[in-house]
């Protein structure tokens, strides 16, 4: 898929509460959305600076049928990391951290 319409589809389920979390290690540093650190909206307003050329795929380390997508936003200087997948009718946040 495409990364506009990767990036609105993660959007939209930001926006509706489709949320998981992938269980891992030190999620509470990894996963700042998991932690209620950072609120759905600020991670699509991460989302939102994201351009291009700061988004990449990759097959998820469980199951390479699934593909994880990788945003790597630079706001105010400090890079930002946002790994998801979307796995129907939710999308799974395996990181959200800077």
């Amino acid at each position: 898929m495409k990364f506009d319409l990767i990036r609105q589809i993660i959007k939209e389920k930001l926006a509706s509460g489709q949320i998981q979390h992938e269980a891992r290690k030190e999620i509470d540093k990894k996963n700042k959305l998991s932690t209620g650190d950072l609120s759905s909206e600020e991670v699509s307003k991460l989302l939102d600076r994201a351009t291009f050329n700061d988004f990449e795929t990759s097959p998820h380390d469980r199951d390479p049928t699934t593909t994880v997508y990788i945003f790597k936003p630079l706001v105010e200087g400090t890079r930002w990391y946002i790994k998801a997948y979307l796995l129907e009718p939710d999308v799974w946040f395996i990181s959200v951290h800077k």
